[in-house]
């Protein structure tokens, strides 16, 4: 869920990686990279560039990045 939150967070608003760590409750932005790329299988970083980059649909990027947290909890 925190991921999920977190995903929408980098494709819908300005906060930096950092803000957005603690804001879906995580104190470590390490720790927080580390699970996000585990479960995403790419970085905050890249997920707020691609989202951002003006040839990708946000709702297509998320929708994406679901099934893959979706997929990767079976």
């Amino acid at each position: 869920k925190r991921i999920e939150e977190s995903c929408r967070l980098l494709c819908d608003s300005t906060l930096c990686v950092a803000d957005i760590a603690e804001k879906v409750g995580y104190s470590s932005i390490k720790f927080f990279n580390k699970i996000f790329r585990q479960i995403t299988k790419m970085t905050p970083d890249n997920t707020a560039s691609k989202a951002k980059s003006k040839n990708r649909n946000t709702s297509k990027l998320l929708i994406d990045i679901n099934k893959d947290i979706w997929y990767n909890k079976k």
